[in-house]
């Protein structure tokens, strides 16, 4: 994971601006709280379906992030593996998506 990424990351968790895990992350876009869902790549397909069908009323669609479970875990501080985050703030979010690869977000919009 880029070090841009992963510092935009950590400074959202420690913002407060930062949730994790599938039932907190479906709480937020349920509440319209969450205004993007990042998703790690090697997450289940089962999981991303659930995920992308909650989001489905969302202006953007949930993003793959370029890392692991394990990986984003460790970027957000957190001991169990991670596959599902969401932000809460307009400014974050814009500066988390700048440094995710166009590629990834081509691939997501479709």
């Amino acid at each position: 994971m880029d070090n841009k990424l992963a510092g935009a990351l950590g400074l959202c968790r420690r913002a407060g601006h930062l949730i994790a895990g599938f039932d907190a992350v479906k709480e937020w876009i349920k509440g319209e709280r969450a205004v993007l869902v990042l998703l790690a790549h090697d997450l289940s397909e089962k999981t991303e379906k659930e995920i992308r069908f909650c989001a489905r009323s969302m202006a953007k669609p949930p993003l793959l992030l370029p890392c692991s479970m394990q990986e984003l875990s460790a970027v957000i501080g957190m001991k169990k593996p991670v596959g599902v985050i969401a932000v809460d703030d307009n400014g974050l979010a814009t500066a988390i998506c700048k440094h995710i690869p166009a590629e990834l977000k081509e691939d997501d919009a479709l």
